[in-house]
């Protein structure tokens, strides 16, 4: 095998390792919401709320609210780069990664049951 082709069978299992990650962000949200959407302890809740945002409405927080910028680069630098990063860690952004229709993503989570989520849990990887 030559270095070019190693190079790109690398590049390939790099790709296909991300976009098994963004599926995993997506399932474990559908799963909260599935799953926390009826209970009503502290915890539970918080859990639902989270995901219910990330996939509904974007994360009205944001990444930039959570990241304190360093004092090595400038605020408008920052505030550029956090909101590239921000756009492509939501929900939008990621189904769009994996060239899924956010949409539809949407209204099959508004049906899923538990029982749903049992019977599907061996081939989901989370």
């Amino acid at each position: 095998m030559s270095e070019r082709d190693d190079l790109l069978n690398r590049r390939q299992a790099d790709v296909l390792a991300v976009k098994s990650l963004y599926r995993s962000l997506i399932v474990r949200a559908l799963r909260d919401v599935v799953l926390y959407r009826n209970r009503r302890d502290k915890r539970s809740r918080r859990f639902y709320k989270e995901a219910y945002e990330w996939l509904y409405n974007g994360d009205q927080e944001g990444v930039s609210g959570r990241i304190r910028v360093e004092d090595d680069i400038s605020q408008d630098h920052a505030r550029e780069l956090l909101g590239e990063f921000e756009t492509l860690m939501s929900f939008d952004g990621v189904c769009a990664l994996l060239g899924w229709d956010p949409q539809w993503v949407r209204e099959m989570s508004k049906k899923l049951t538990p029982e749903d989520l049992a019977r599907l849990s061996p081939f989901l990887d989370v």
